[in-house]
């Protein structure tokens, strides 16, 4: 976002994330970074998500603050919203 001090993006993401073990635990981390054009971006923050269960769920629109220390003079925060969807991949060994 160009000039803007509380952007907004509407951006969806969807991934495939394989796992071995029903008892791992998930954890999600988002790094925000603005857009340079003459140098490199700078970090805006980051956030580490935890514990999220490996069951089909559709998750909420929750509103995170960015970590202090995440980055240099942060502030604000991310509002995330995770959904799990739980499926057999053909070719992979199951989960032990």
């Amino acid at each position: 976002m160009k000039k803007n001090l509380s952007p907004i993006w509407n951006y969806s993401q969807a991934s495939a994330i394989p796992y071995s073990r029903r008892n791992e635990i998930l954890q999600l981390m988002f790094e925000i970074f603005d857009e340079d054009k003459l140098s490199s971006d700078d970090s805006m923050g980051a956030l580490k998500l935890q514990a999220l269960q490996w069951k089909d769920s559709v998750g909420s629109a929750v509103w995170y603050e960015i970590p202090k220390g995440s980055a240099k003079d942060v502030s604000g925060k991310i509002q995330i919203k995770v959904s799990v969807s739980i499926h057999r991949v053909q070719g992979l060994r199951p989960y032990c």
